[in-house]
């Protein structure tokens, strides 16, 4: 539970913030239609595979040449738990979805977040955030004021911290397998005299399925939290 602790600042979308520069901008090239194969045999490892069912979840995107992150929203209404080792970590609803935008509230023990994503066909940025709401499931789409800072995701601009590992990994988790799955990797830089990232997996339709937090060091750890059940 310590750990859970220490990483609840970083952990499910950089909940408490950890916000980053948005002008730090690298190669203007769509780093999506990038296929870097690098870490593959860690991308594709199947992490408990033993309480995995038996389904391969395989959701066609429709141009594979020209993925974008719109293929990777959620659904509206959907609500997802996410579990380590058997303990339920945080659930996501997703509240409303327009054109641009995603409502979303995050409920990790007793703290409830409301958060609104950007979420077009070259980003995915958390643009809102509150944790005082008290209606955490009203639709704020039309009504909410963007943050004055923005925390990005993945964004096909680039970004010095921010790597697409892969687009088309195959990963195993309590919900089953997901193919075509978006691998995103953040330097959080959030830990002096230590390396800090999280790894984001996204699964077309479903959007978040996985995400890993590890901090390099003599104190270094892993830790993480996949999905195992769809509401």
């Amino acid at each position: 539970m310590s750990k859970w602790i220490i990483v609840l600042a970083s952990i499910t979308f950089l909940l408490m913030g950890c916000a980053n520069d948005s002008s730090k901008e690298g190669s203007t090239e769509k780093i999506v239609k990038e296929e870097s194969h690098n870490s593959q045999t860690e991308i594709t490892e199947e992490t408990n595979v033993e309480e995995a069912e038996d389904k391969d979840i395989d959701i066609s995107i429709s141009n594979q040449s020209q993925i974008t992150f719109t293929d990777y929203r959620p659904k509206a209404g959907a609500t997802k738990l996410f579990y380590d080792q058997g303990t339920l970590i945080f659930t996501e609803k997703i509240i409303a979805v327009n054109d641009q935008y995603i409502q979303r509230v995050i409920e990790l023990g007793n703290a409830v977040t409301v958060q609104v994503l950007k979420w077009t066909e070259d980003e995915i940025t958390i643009v809102y955030e509150s944790f005082e709401s008290a209606n955490p499931t009203e639709n704020i789409l039309d009504t909410f004021t963007p943050s004055e800072k923005i925390q990005p995701i993945v964004n096909a601009k680039g970004n010095n911290d921010i790597k697409v590992l892969d687009t088309k990994a195959s990963i195993k988790i309590p919900h089953g397998k997901y193919n075509q799955v978006l691998v995103v990797k953040k330097a959080t830089h959030e830990v002096e005299n230590a390396e800090t990232f999280l790894t984001y997996y996204f699964a077309p339709g479903v959007g978040i399925i996985k995400e890993s937090y590890e901090m390099t060091g003599e104190q270094g750890y892993q830790t993480g939290s996949e999905l195992q059940e769809i509401k």
